[in-house]
């Protein structure tokens, strides 16, 4: 017998950090999820494929509208945090000063590089 109560699996995932980061975005939706096998893979790291994974259940009626949410990636547009500008370039940190750290402190400094706006020069 099927009714509107029946929990369809729409995700599994080894780590229980997922299947929270998709619980988290269900939610917002306004989609009650439920997750199973969590603690038991919290546990015992090992037994995630053992046991299927770290599981994400909807109800069946909301399936449909969790496989859209699961479909969509999240956009992320970095802003300018001083002016809200979008005009934005990324600075690499120059190549000898991870080789210059390598030789003075025998320890390699690993540095990313810094943002900068093209509007207000701000760099953060």
């Amino acid at each position: 017998m099927n009714n509107d109560h029946d929990l369809v699996k729409i995700a599994a995932f080894f780590q229980p950090m997922d299947a929270y980061l998709l619980k988290t975005r269900l939610e917002a939706a306004g989609i009650t999820c439920f997750v199973f096998d969590d603690l038991t893979v919290s546990a015992n790291n090992y037994l995630s494929n053992a046991v299927g994974g770290v599981k994400v259940y909807v109800s069946e009626k909301d399936a449909a509208e969790a496989l859209e949410i699961i479909n969509v990636e999240p956009e992320e547009e970095s802003v300018c945090l001083n002016c809200g500008s979008k005009n934005l370039r990324f600075r690499r940190t120059p190549i000898w000063v991870h080789l210059g750290s390598l030789i003075v402190f025998r320890l390699p400094f690993l540095l990313k590089g810094t943002w900068e706006c093209e509007d207000c020069g701000d760099s953060w």
